[in-house]
């Protein structure tokens, strides 16, 4: 509200394919459609974008009824050697008070290969997991499965090599 007060237009889903050079403009997306905005008037900032990849993330949100040995806090992540399939999992109705009457968890899984690898979530795989991790396998009042193919950046050397290309980009 207050940027839109400044005068800031907000247009959402309205398909794009190219960004006017003379507007300023904030592009928040991942990196494969900024590099298909800027690959006219940003080349190489295009070139640079295109090259991070992309890895895919899949979710499960559960919902439980309370329980006294429930875990409590924040959420916990999964080092890779801990056995689980899980990177971690948020405990929804603690960060957010009020937001739910039954427990809510939010159960994270993903990948580190690229799009094209998919993260193949089931009911089993989630509940087998809460079960390493309460030592009970409680029956959930319903599960909420979503999954995105491009979810967050691969951390590697293009990363790094895109970032020097961005201070190159036009000043309008």
């Amino acid at each position: 509200e207050r940027l839109a007060a400044r005068g800031v237009a907000f247009k959402f889903g309205v398909p794009c394919a190219r960004l006017d050079p003379q507007l300023p403009t904030v592009i928040a997306t991942g990196a494969p459609a900024a590099a298909r905005l800027l690959a006219i008037d940003a080349p190489e900032v295009a070139a640079a974008l295109a090259r991070v990849q992309m890895l895919p993330l899949a979710t499960a949100t559960v919902f439980f009824r309370p329980s006294l040995d429930d875990t409590h806090g924040f959420g916990v992540l999964f080092p890779r050697e801990s056995g689980m399939d899980a990177l971690g999992v948020l405990f929804n109705t603690d960060i957010f008070p009020g937001r739910a009457t039954c427990r809510s968890e939010t159960w994270i899984y993903g990948s580190t290969r690229t799009t094209a690898d998919v993260v193949f979530l089931s009911r089993d795989r989630v509940l087998a997991d809460r079960e390493r991790v309460t030592s009970r396998r409680d029956e959930p009042l319903d599960v909420v499965m979503t999954s995105w193919p491009e979810a967050v950046p691969c951390y590697d050397t293009a990363i790094t090599h895109a970032e020097p290309a961005l201070a190159r980009l036009p000043a309008t």
